[in-house]
C-alpha cells in the first residue's frame, strides 16, 4: 500500500468535491466591484484589455483594481530563492523541450478533464467555424509565452514578468467566471467555473507533466531538481490564488495530486474533442513541414498516452508517416544512444523540433498577431535564438 503523506490523505473525493465549489474570493470581488461600478459591458472591455496586452496595462485599468495588484505583488513568506534560481537554471537547459511538452502533453491532459474543459467552450472564444478556431489558437500560443515569463532567469524579481503575468491571469480567470455564470452555469454538475481543483491540475500540468515527459526522450531530473522546479510553480500558484492545501509539498505529492484529479475528471466530451482539434490545427499552422511536425496527433499520443488521446478523439494521421512518428522518435533515441562514445547527449532527440518550434512561435506572433513573441534575453542566448527573427 502506498505510503500517503498528510496532504495525500487529505485529497480524497470529499475534499476535492468541495474544492470544485471554491474559486478565488479576492479576484472575484475585484470583478464584482467593477461590474457594479461600471456595468457588465465596461467590465468586458477591461477583460478585453487584459487579454490583448502582454504587459500589465495598469494605466488602462480602473483605480479600483490597484489595491488588488498591490495586495498580490509579494512572494509568499515560504518562497525559497535558492530553489527558484535553481528552477530557472533548469529551464535554461530544458525550456525548449518543455515548450514541446506543453503543447503535445500538458494541454491535451487539461482538455481531457471533462468538467474543467467546459469553461473554455463556454467563454465563446472557441467554436467550430474557422474564424473562431483561429481566435483560440492565439490563446494556445500565448500559453507558451506565459510559460517563458514564469520561468526565465530573474522572472520573480522586480524586472521579471512572472508576478505581473500571474496577477493578470488571475484577474482574467475571475472575469471569465463572472461572465460564464451570468449566462447560466450548472455548478452542481460542473463545479464552479475555474475552481480550485481545476486550478490545481492546471498547475500540475505546467510542472509535474513537463518533468515526467523527460524520460520519454531519455532525459530526466533528480528528485531534488524536480522539487525545485515544482517549488517555482507553487509560488506562481500562490500568486494565481490557489489554496495552500492544494499546493503539494514535493514532486511525489505532485504526481499523486495529478493522478487523483485525472482519475476523477478525465473523460470523453465533445468540448474536449473540439479543443484538441484546435490544438492540432495550431500545431499544423505553426509547424508545417516534415518529420515530427507533420503528425501532431501521433506525437500527442506518444507523449500524453493513448488513454487521454482516445478521449480527445486524437488519431494518428492516415498514412505511413503519421503511424510511424512515435517509432521514428524511438529510433532517433536509439541512434543517439549508440553515439554516446562521442559525447552526444540524449537530449539531442528533440533539438530539431524544439528549436523549430521556438522559431515558428516568433514568426507566428510577428506575422499573425503583429507583435513579437518575446523570448527573454537570457533564454534567447542559452537556446541560440538571438537571430531567430526572419
Amino acid at each position: 500500500m502506498e505510503n500517503l503523506s498528510e496532504n495525500m490523505r487529505r485529497w480524497d473525493d470529499a475534499f476535492l468535491d468541495q474544492a470544485r465549489l471554491r474559486t478565488d474570493p479576492l479576484a472575484d470581488q475585484v470583478i464584482a466591484d467593477l461590474v457594479q461600478e461600471k456595468g457588465l459591458t465596461e467590465a468586458k472591455k477591461i477583460f478585453d484589455i487584459l487579454i490583448r496586452n502582454v504587459e500589465l496595462p495598469l494605466d488602462q485599468l480602473p483605480e479600483s483594481t490597484r489595491e488588488y495588484f498591490a495586495q498580490t505583488s509579494e512572494l509568499p513568506s515560504w518562497a525559497d530563492t535558492q530553489k527558484i534560481n535553481w528552477a530557472q537554471e533548469l529551464f535554461l537547459d530544458y525550456g525548449p523541450y518543455f515548450m514541446v511538452f506543453l503543447y503535445y502533453k500538458s494541454l491535451p491532459t487539461l482538455y481531457a478533464c471533462k468538467n474543467g474543459v467546459e469553461v473554455l467552450v463556454r467563454t465563446g472564444r472557441l467554436a467550430e467555424d474557422r474564424k473562431d478556431i483561429e481566435k483560440f489558437t492565439r490563446r494556445i500560443a500565448e500559453t507558451g509565452q506565459f510559460l517563458m515569463y514564469s520561468m526565465a532567469p530573474g522572472a520573480m524579481g522586480k524586472k521579471g514578468r512572472a508576478i505581473e503575468t500571474a496577477q493578470k491571469v488571475r484577474l482574467i480567470h475571475a472575469a471569465i467566471r463572472a461572465f460564464v455564470k451570468k449566462e447560466g452555469w450548472d455548478a452542481d454538475q460542473l463545479g464552479e467555473p475555474i475552481n480550485q481543483e481545476d486550478l490545481a491540475i492546471t498547475l500540475m500540468t505546467f510542472s509535474v507533466s513537463l518533468i515526467d515527459a523527460l524520460p520519454k526522450v531519455k532525459m530526466g531530473l533528480t528528485d531534488e531538481e524536480a522539487n525545485a522546479y515544482l517549488h517555482n510553480w507553487k509560488v506562481i500558484g500562490h500568486i494565481l490564488g490557489i489554496e495552500p492545501a492544494l499546493l503539494p509539498a514535493d514532486i511525489h505529492e505532485g504526481r499523486y495530486l495529478l493522478k487523483r484529479i485525472l482519475e476523477r475528471q478525465a473523460g470523453e466530451t465533445e468540448g474536449g474533442k473540439i479543443m484538441a482539434s484546435a490544438l492540432i490545427q495550431f500545431a499544423k499552422e505553426v509547424l508545417p513541414g516534415k518529420a515530427f511536425d507533420t503528425s501532431p496527433q501521433a506525437i500527442m499520443r506518444y507523449l500524453a498516452g493513448d488513454e487521454l488521446t482516445d478521449m480527445l478523439g486524437v488519431e494518428p494521421k492516415a498514412g505511413c508517416l503519421g503511424s510511424i512518428a512515435p517509432f521514428f522518435m524511438k529510433q532517433i533515441i536509439r541512434k543517439v544512444e549508440r553515439m554516446e562514445d562521442s559525447d552526444i547527449a540524449p537530449k539531442l532527440v528533440l533539438d530539431a523540433l524544439s528549436r523549430k518550434l521556438m522559431m515558428a512561435m516568433v514568426r507566428y506572433f510577428n506575422n499573425y498577431k503583429n507583435r513579437p513573441f518575446e523570448v527573454p534575453e537570457e533564454l534567447a542566448e542559452a537556446w541560440d535564438l538571438v537571430s531567430v527573427e526572419e
